[in-house]
């Protein structure tokens, strides 16, 4: 699969060295609507994810989301 937006995404990141500034990164490059990403909860939502998955795995942070989901 090739990512249209893969330079982009390259050179939004270039200098983010933890999990939240590559999250932040791409937050701001363009690649979302403003609407979305103009809203702190949806930020901080995709950071805590983000860092849940690089720290505990995906079916971690799958099993949190869907228990938080039902929760909702």
């Amino acid at each position: 699969m090739i990512e249209p937006k893969a330079d982009l995404l390259k050179a939004a990141t270039a200098q983010a060295t933890s999990v939240r500034e590559h999250v932040e990164a791409i937050l701001d490059s363009g690649v979302f609507p403003d609407d979305l990403v103009g809203q702190q909860a949806f930020r901080d939502r995709v950071v805590d994810y983000a860092e849940m998955i690089v720290a505990d795995g995906v079916r971690e942070a799958a099993a949190v989301a869907l228990k938080r989901g039902a929760q909702a």
